[in-house]
């Protein structure tokens, strides 16, 4: 009877007889799968077939001196096969800046439909709730930093009633926009203006930061002579920074901005539908970062509040 191995799916000796078949084994077994079928006493690995013999061969045919059922050609390399490792299980989530508006409303009953709205497969195919975008794209034109060879945070300028707002922190991973306490008092903002909110915020370890209210803004934004305004619903939070507002991605969502780190820089539309343009700061990004390490050092020009150019103030 031939011989056939299906493993080579070719003659000349058995399945049983394979040794290329029985190394696979041993190599899988060794990459920890089939652990449920070797014992753990077991070290050699070795699978339960019956031993091949090293010496052991087809027949010859005495006539010809030829083996019998010998392929022609010489034996196929064993096929190779990749070995997907397991990846081990993640130990938690490290989340950012969470809290705010951005999940529907304070409480858990709004949060939980918002969260099912998202997760309803219909409320995001259907061509006519899609949001449409001009296309925005970042040129090697666009590395206007003082250094190329940088890691800074994106802190840029915007107008707030009539002022002119520096070390405003743009960060992607907040789900709220925060104005502090101290930058709403130079704002010269009257107290009965803030709304009561008492739901705080967590922090990047989950730490509750409390909240003192919160106030609805327009904020302009502005590159040359274009300028886009847009209302921001701030929470005001009063606690140390070297920053004077935080916009998170609420924010940054209603202005259809685009962040590029590399370039420093953020651009999106505006209502005559040109490409606005917005750098950051490296100087003071980078005294924002060295007051952040020493809190307990005065912050210099840590407020930079002033009035837009228009009507400028001592």
């Amino acid at each position: 009877m031939t011989k056939y191995c299906r493993y080579h799916r070719n003659h000349g000796h058995t399945t049983e007889e394979c040794k290329a078949l029985e190394e696979k084994i041993e190599e899988l077994v060794r990459a920890g799968h089939f652990r449920r079928f070797v014992r753990k006493d077991d070290n050699s690995f070795r699978s339960h077939h019956p031993p091949r013999s090293d010496h052991r061969c087809p027949p010859c045919d005495s006539r010809h001196g030829k083996r019998l059922n010998q392929p022609a050609n010489h034996d196929p390399q064993p096929a190779r096969t990749n070995v997907t490792p397991v990846d081990p299980p993640l130990r938690g989530i490290i989340n950012t800046i969470s809290g705010g508006f951005a999940g529907g409303g304070s409480t858990s009953s709004v949060r939980k439909r918002h969260l099912r709205h998202i997760q309803s497969i219909n409320h995001i195919t259907h061509s006519h709730h899609r949001r449409r975008m001009p296309p925005i794209t970042f040129t090697d034109d666009d590395f206007q930093g003082l250094d190329h060879q940088q890691d800074d945070p994106m802190v840029i300028t915007v107008e707030i009633e009539n002022y002119a707002v520096k070390k405003v922190l743009i960060d992607q991973g907040s789900s709220v926009d925060i104005l502090y306490w101290a930058t709403y008092q130079k704002l010269q903002l009257s107290d009965t203006a803030m709304v009561p909110y008492n739901e705080p915020i967590y922090g990047f370890s989950g730490e509750k930061v409390s909240t003192c209210g919160y106030i609805d803004l327009h904020i302009i934004f502005r590159d040359g002579a274009q300028t886009k305004t847009i209302p921001i619903r701030f929470l005001i939070v009063d606690a140390p920074t070297s920053y004077n507002v935080l916009l998170g991605c609420p924010s940054l969502n209603t202005l259809g901005a685009v962040v590029s780190t590399p370039h420093l820089a953020m651009k999106f539309s505006s209502p005559s539908g040109d490409i606005l343009t917005i750098y950051g700061n490296q100087r003071l990004a980078r005294e924002c970062y060295m007051a952040s390490l020493h809190p307990q050092l005065p912050i210099l020009q840590t407020n930079h509040i002033e009035r837009p150019p228009s009507s400028e103030i001592t």
